[in-house]
């Protein structure tokens, strides 16, 4: 690498490498060492988007925060996994805000990437009145007695009107991380 670096600085000029920056933090400490000696001028550090995304991950893992999540997540799933609920739901969303409105879907979080889980969060509290209004039409809910658990787990959460100001503290708690990291991942 330092002889890449080098190359680099032949043609575009000497100093113009700065810094390296790389995924991993942990596994690349040795490497920006040996850098920093064989060319004193540069700076090694990890990449800034996943040192946030590494944040996000610590603050899911904090009690009430991990909480809401897990109650949001809960929605989600059992309106997602459920086709026909889906189409409902969307249906509603439609009516809500309109076709031509920008709506938000409820989004499943992807493991590696902490920022979907606010976004699993977001699109609960936004979609709040649609998601009730749809849990209370008990004919269409009746074809999922197979899934009773799930179900009253899901009313209950939707009945808990804790949870809305407890997710809305999260969503203030996150934000500015969240907008840090989608500046740095354009």
């Amino acid at each position: 690498m330092a002889t890449v670096i080098e190359e680099v600085e032949r043609v575009a000029g000497k100093g113009s490498v700065c810094a390296v920056v790389t995924y991993n933090v942990s596994n690349m400490r040795k490497s920006w060492e040996l850098l920093e000696e064989r060319l004193p001028t540069l700076t090694g550090n990890g990449c800034s988007a996943h040192t946030l995304n590494l944040l996000l991950k610590d603050m899911f893992g904090i009690g009430f925060i991990g909480d809401v999540l897990a109650k949001a997540l809960a929605i989600t799933n059992f309106v997602c996994k459920r086709p026909e609920l889906l189409y409902h739901y969307r249906a509603k969303q439609r009516q809500r805000f309109g076709s031509r409105q920008r709506r938000r879907t409820l989004m499943i979080p992807v493991s590696t990437r902490w920022y979907s889980k606010t976004n699993c969060i977001s699109c609960v509290v936004v979609n709040k009145e649609v998601l009730r209004d749809v849990f209370l039409n008990a004919e269409l809910l009746s074809r999922y007695s197979n899934a009773t658990v799930k179900l009253n787990r899901a009313h209950a959460i939707l009945a808990d009107n804790t949870l809305w100001t407890e997710a809305r503290v999260v969503l203030r708690l996150v934000n500015p991380v969240t907008k840090v990291l989608g500046t740095l991942s354009k």
